[in-house]
């Protein structure tokens, strides 16, 4: 923590000044939710250049793509998201 190294304090008395609760400092990140925010910013990428891809298309290109993701993941994220293909495209 920069404030434990600037003002040679501990742990405890640095989130205190600060105002924060100490376990804000125990944990770091996980790397899901690092892994979680890359996957959602491509699927919206995808969305956003192929407008009449839906979940199923952008899924297989994410698999294309490399990301080892499941298909229900991806429709979780679709939902979250508020993702949808046009109406004018649905194939009758």
């Amino acid at each position: 923590m920069v404030l434990q190294d600037r003002f040679r304090v501990s742990q405890r008395r640095a989130c205190q000044l600060a105002g924060q609760h100490r376990n804000t400092q125990r944990r770091p990140v996980p790397l899901a939710d690092i892994e979680e925010q890359k996957l959602k910013q491509r699927i919206g990428e995808l969305a956003r250049r192929h407008v009449r891809w839906g979940r199923r298309l952008v899924y297989r290109r994410l698999r294309l793509d490399g990301w080892n993701v499941n298909h229900k993941r991806v429709q979780r994220i679709w939902r979250e998201e508020g993702l949808q293909r046009p109406q004018g495209c649905l194939k009758v």
